[in-house]
């Protein structure tokens, strides 16, 4: 079996000349059955091992597995290295699942001792049926299609590379290994227990499996494979349109243009949010359940109105029009205001805009053609003018001679909802809506004094307009 392992050692390019490499050993079959295959193929492609030891304290025998590794290692003359955390107590300090806080602990130790020993490559004993039992729980737990090709030969990890040399192996090859040269390992009896739902798949499914199919496995690591070339190319597809769909994004949230969005194929789609989760929740692991991705989707392909949803760990996803946004909180309305304009001068509105106030004598420029200004003749200047937010029942004047609601207004020229609640409202003393800035100007008085001299006009500036909501 030594000779199979280090044939695929050298076919994947685990393991080079110079390496130092970490080995994950728990005191069990698989991680002892590595630690003794490594040892003996150190010599052949000449690189050096260390062995890593993390006592759960989860079991009254985890300190003589400890001292049964430590022993082990001296006789091998490997460097041993421990770690003792009591993982009960941090699974509920920290409110987590006991596998998956024990797995996170085990993990940075690895990395601390790769770092310790300037080791590239950390070596787990994960075998084929691991693999088998992670891609049938994740199939179970409804896991996106991208993530059922599991874990792999090697792979980055934090600037090293997890290796996995014994991936191709069944746990009875193991096994035979151990027997044959006479090596004793541990035994842990919490694998036995139906309590845990790996434990349950691999008690439970994988003999139904293997006596369904005996080929099953041997089929199964070249299946994984191609998904996960497969998964390789969409990725890299995906990554190629990201900028193209995304408009802005930071660590708190992520803007894309759904329109561009809903003409990708569904498989860049779903990549593509997957994506955008996974550069949201950072260093959470993003097994994201597939209907979260199905919600964003249906979510995007809304055509009309504004819609928010809430995904989980306070993400939420919202669209308005042809923008989505996925990020942290919901996406907050305006604060509302009213700012009194009592002459000429530039005043600062509190969404960071700012009105001008001009007094012009070039008629020429007069124009209330415009949504970004308005103007009034000097015979029909009456200050104070006022600049708010919106009101229930608010109307303004069209050319009909007709009234719009404001909320009807901001409907038709699809305004996103959290932006409308903030929106400016020129208005005269009585309260009357005259203008909505980059929106749209109240009815044009059609009565000219011929003697006046100026006008004065007002601009809304560095503010928020319909072309930017397109």
């Amino acid at each position: 079996m030594e000779k199979r392992i280090l044939t695929y050692i050298q076919s994947k390019k685990l393991i080079q000349a110079g390496d130092t490499v970490v080995i994950g050993v728990s005191g069990g079959p698989d991680s002892l059955c590595l630690l003794y295959v490594l040892h003996a193929l150190k010599s052949q492609l000449f690189f050096h091992i260390v062995c890593a030891h993390l006592n759960h304290q989860a079991r009254e025998e985890a300190d003589t597995d400890e001292a049964f590794v430590s022993e082990v290692c001296q006789k091998l003359s490997v460097p041993f290295e421990y770690a003792r955390f009591d993982m009960k107590v941090l699974s509920k300090e920290k409110k987590e699942n006991f596998h998956q806080i024990a797995r996170e602990y085990r993990y940075r130790f690895f990395l601390q001792i790769a770092k310790k020993y300037r080791a590239k490559k950390i070596a787990t004993a994960h075998h084929i049926e691991d693999l088998a039992e992670t891609f049938f729980m994740r199939i179970v737990k409804n896991l996106p299609y991208e993530k059922w090709a599991a874990f792999e030969a090697k792979q980055d990890f934090f600037q090293k590379q997890l290796i996995r040399p014994l991936l191709f192996l069944k746990k009875e090859e193991l096994i035979a290994y151990l027997h044959n040269k006479a090596y004793g390992y541990r035994i842990d009896a919490s694998n036995d227990a139906d309590f845990y739902t790996r434990n349950r798949f691999r008690k439970f499914l994988m003999p139904f499996v293997y006596q369904e199919n005996p080929g099953f496995f041997t089929k199964f690591l070249q299946i994984q494979e191609e998904i996960r070339a497969d998964e390789c190319y969409l990725m890299e597809q995906t990554k190629n349109i990201y900028p193209q769909i995304v408009i802005w994004q930071n660590t708190q949230e992520v803007i894309l243009d759904t329109e561009k969005f809903s003409r990708l194929p569904f498989s860049l789609q779903r990549r593509l949010i997957r994506v955008v989760l996974e550069y949201l929740y950072f260093s959470v692991d993003a097994f994201f359940a597939s209907h979260h991705i199905r919600q964003v989707l249906h979510l995007f392909t809304k055509k009309e109105g504004y819609r928010q949803i809430h995904l989980s760990r306070g993400l939420f996803a919202s669209i308005s029009y042809k923008k989505g946004r996925i990020g942290y909180g919901k996406e907050k309305s305006a604060t509302q205001y009213m700012l009194c304009i009592s002459g000429e001068g530039v005043y600062d509105l509190p969404n960071g805009a700012q009105m001008v106030v001009t007094k012009e004598t070039d008629f020429s420029t007069f124009s209330n053609g415009s949504v970004d200004c308005f103007c009034i003749q000097d015979a029909m200047v009456a200050f104070p003018y006022f600049v708010r937010t919106r009101e229930p029942g608010d109307l303004i004047q069209l050319e009909t001679g007709n009234h719009k609601k404001i909320s009807r207004l901001f409907i038709d020229q699809k305004v996103p909802q959290p932006k409308r609640d903030g929106w400016p409202l020129f208005c005269n003393q009585e309260n009357h809506i005259l203008w909505v800035p980059g929106l749209r100007n109240v009815a044009p008085n059609k009565r000219w004094v011929q003697k006046e001299l100026f006008f004065y006009r007002f601009q809304y500036r560095n503010g928020i307009c319909l072309e930017e909501q397109e």
